[in-house]
């Protein structure tokens, strides 16, 4: 699924009741319709009247933690893509560090407005994790771009699966599971990518 799709999805997930669960999960006859979101990509649905609903899992600390770190891990990723421009002419590379930049900017927007409806503002700290590639060009840059951006990736897997694991809200499960899906798959395209660098330079 297209991560902007997701992310709408999992906003729908967030913010789709318009009653809170009825007393005893049981859905009462001729009081405030109760919506059921969907899951990513699914339509929510109205309960019926005598429909047993599950109660509404409430944000923990996991999800909390999250939400934060990967704000912070996402602004040092857009950090380290945006050297890409000027600095290599590989059409994989641009677009590998495009594809890094629509994502995560979309995610960052989501968790902070997230974070926001739980009072919370996420700190803004500055990176300079990519900073040390600045000086390099071509094949060079091409090369430690991908091999950092394949570690960077591989620390919101870590990220993704704790919350996984740990967190309540379902909203915040939903994306970590893309975060998983998409950032997996795109560990295995800059792998690719940088084999392919590795045999031209030899």
């Amino acid at each position: 699924m297209n991560r902007n799709a997701v992310i709408a999805a999992v906003t729908v997930l967030a913010c789709a009741c318009t009653a809170q669960p009825p007393p005893g999960g049981v859905v009462p006859t001729g009081g405030p319709p109760v919506i059921l979101p969907g899951g990513p990509g699914e339509p929510a649905a109205t309960a019926t009247p005598g429909q047993t609903v599950a109660p509404v899992e409430r944000p923990n600390a996991a999800d909390v933690r999250f939400a934060e770190a990967m704000i912070a891990h996402h602004r040092a990723g857009l950090e380290m893509a945006a050297l890409a421009r000027g600095r290599t002419t590989s059409r994989p590379v641009l677009a590998a560090a495009e594809r890094v930049r629509v994502a995560q900017e979309a995610e960052i927007t989501w968790l902070t407005t997230w974070l926001g409806r739980l009072g919370r503002t996420p700190e803004h700290s500055a990176h300079s994790g990519g900073h040390a590639m600045a000086a390099l060009r071509g094949a060079d840059f091409d090369r430690a771009l991908l091999t950092g951006m394949i570690a960077h990736h591989e620390g919101a897997l870590d990220l993704a699966g704790r919350v996984v694991k740990e967190g309540a809200d379902p909203a915040i499960r939903a994306l970590a599971a893309d975060i998983d899906q998409g950032q997996g798959a795109e560990i295995t395209r800059m792998r690719a990518l940088l084999r392919g660098s590795r045999a031209l330079s030899e």
